[in-house]
């Protein structure tokens, strides 16, 4: 029987080059047998995606004149239609700061669902929290319309396959018919991020998303708002959005 082929993406600039080496040098580790990398490059300067090319296939988008969100939500959809453009049977979407187990596409793959994902965790030592929102009994939400929600119960992840609303795409294989019929989007009059409507979306499509809570991750994150300063909406570092 032929193994499922798998495309690796992730949206990236120039301020994750601080650990782009050591992520590169990650994926690479991998040991499934048949898996591609796309990048989707968001920095100003084009020079960082020619760099990339030297390691995987890479889109550009233009960050100039728009909002984190809106360069985030043109990111997650260019690594979209480049993996629905190829035969690809799932997606592996993984942030660039994000460093699971070689043998993570393996791992999610045996779980045979359409959207599951690794765990990881936001912030560091005693501060770091699990970004999920869970589904609880009769198809409840628990906080569904609050993002940023922190499970602080590391109870939580005990080892399971976990029901979940949202737990973050930092690391989350997703099946085709999945992203054949939901696309990332963000509404300007909601501080909501595109991934955040992802879960939302196929939530209402009756799409059920699971955290394999036996998978941990390395997040090598930092506060990528500092990434960006606004003045009077000319930015000021120029670096890019991821």
């Amino acid at each position: 029987m032929m193994k499922p082929k798998v495309l690796v993406g992730s949206l990236t600039s120039r301020a994750k080059d601080y650990c782009f080496q050591d992520w590169i040098g990650n994926v690479k580790s991998f040991t499934y047998p048949d898996f591609e990398l796309f990048i989707s490059d968001n920095s100003f300067d084009l020079n960082y995606s020619n760099f990339l090319k030297g390691f995987a296939k890479v889109g550009h988008i233009d960050p100039a004149g728009k909002t984190t969100i809106e360069v985030l939500c043109e990111s997650h959809n260019q690594v979209r239609d480049y993996f629905l453009s190829t035969n690809a049977d799932f997606l592996l979407h993984l942030e660039s700061d994000v460093f699971p187990p070689s043998g993570i596409i393996e791992e999610l793959l045996f779980h045979s669902v359409d959207v599951v994902s690794g765990m990881y965790f936001y912030g560091e030592g005693s501060r770091s929290k699990l970004l999920i929102n869970v589904v609880e009994d009769f198809g409840n939400v628990r906080n569904a319309n609050k993002i940023d929600h922190r499970i602080s119960d590391i109870m939580f992840a005990d080892g399971g396959l976990k029901r979940v609303f949202s737990c973050g795409i930092g690391c989350t294989l997703i099946h085709r018919s999945v992203l054949e019929k939901v696309s990332f989007r963000y509404e300007k009059t909601k501080l909501m991020h595109p991934d955040a409507f992802f879960y939302h979306d196929i939530f209402k499509a009756g799409i059920t998303a699971w955290l394999d809570t036996s998978i941990l991750c390395e997040h090598r994150n930092t506060n990528w708002n500092h990434n960006i300063i606004f003045d009077n909406d000319r930015r000021r570092n120029q670096t890019g959005i991821l």
